[in-house]
């Protein structure tokens, strides 16, 4: 199968790579010099042996040097023998070589010198006349696609008997098109109209947590662990949340009601500075002023009388931990 690129600028291009390189071989070739007689210093450490043998090293892997490698005679006998080893930059542009199809190299470089005959040695003429010979970019030529057909068909046939592969139209339900019509749509006969199917998880509200009103949008920092609501804005607005028109849960607020804490009683029992900090909006205290004076648990006990009720537990709480701790660390004293 001919080849769409062309191995003789391949090949070119590599010479002209060699050609750079080689100038670079000699004065490294005599860096190494320098290194290997420094490593004759008398009493130099070994440290420093070591380091300047890495550097001679580093050298070679440019100019080539002496190693051992196993070489096999006629016989399939082989022994360890001192050879010299190219570098990695030859050692590449060799590989390259090698692999460029020698054909295909014969044939461009034979066409390459009949238009340079004809054109009189002129390259630019030549290439361009080659261009012109050559299929355009994107198509494939006639005799590449001869030779791979059996093997698409091969593919569909294969394709067509695996499990996954999808009904026909027919089987599916589906409607052929008859015929194009002249303003080119497709004329189907009876086609039904497919109502589309409501979705009943459909989250109603803004992409804000309805407990305490920070963005769960993408970007925000809340997104990926928001928790949304499948309530209506009017079943949170009778439910009392300060931010009815959010979607959402934030992950902190859902961590809170999983804990058995009042989100609404732990923010408001934080400073203004606070609230701030973690982002929660100015009108937080407002929102919740707004329906404190509710019953919105229907215990006879308002939310503002809930809140201090809690608060104040919270400090009778404290107050005792801190007066059993002192009486502790009193008892210990004693005792010592």
């Amino acid at each position: 199968m001919p080849i769409r690129w062309s191995a003789l600028k391949v090949k070119e291009a590599t010479d002209k790579v060699e050609e750079i390189v080689n100038p670079i071989l000699e004065p490294l070739n005599k860096a190494r010099e320098v290194v290997r007689e420094a490593r004759k210093i008398p009493n130099l450490p070994e440290y420093m042996g070591q380091r300047l043998a890495r550097l001679e090293g580093e050298i070679e892997r440019v100019t080539g040097g002496m190693g051992q490698d196993f070489v096999r005679d006629s016989e399939g006998k082989g022994s360890y023998q001192e050879v010299h080893r190219k570098g990695y930059i030859h050692r590449a542009i060799e590989s390259i070589r090698e692999e460029l199809p020698k054909n295909d190299l014969a044939k461009e470089q034979a066409h390459l010198q009949k238009w340079l005959d004809l054109f009189g040695g002129d390259r630019e003429k030549a290439e361009v006349a080659m261009n012109i010979d050559r299929p355009p970019k994107g198509e494939v030529p006639k005799e590449q696609l001869a030779m791979a057909q059996p093997a698409f068909d091969k593919h569909d046939q294969a394709w067509s008997q695996h499990p996954m592969y999808p009904a026909p139209l027919e089987e599916r339900g589906e409607q052929l098109p008859e015929r194009i019509c002249d303003d080119g749509t497709m004329a189907v006969s009876e086609v039904e109209d497919i109502e589309p199917e409501l979705d009943d998880d459909v989250v109603e509200g803004k992409e804000l947590c309805y407990e305490c009103g920070r963005s769960v949008a993408q970007g925000s920092g809340g997104f990926v662990n928001r928790v949304p609501s499948f309530d209506s804005e009017a079943d949170r607005e009778d439910m009392g949340v300060p931010y009815p028109e959010g979607g959402y849960s934030c992950e902190e607020c859902d961590t809170l009601a999983s804990n058995g804490e009042d989100t609404v009683v732990y923010y408001l029992l934080l400073s203004p500075e606070a609230r701030r900090e973690r982002g929660i909006p100015e009108d937080f205290e407002e929102r919740c002023n707004a329906t404190e004076s509710d019953d919105s648990d229907g215990d006879g006990e308002t939310d503002e009388q809930r809140i201090d009720r809690q608060a104040m537990a919270i400090d009778k709480a404290y107050d005792e931990g801190m007066e059993r701790k002192l009486l502790e660390g009193a008892q210990g004293e004693l005792l010592q």
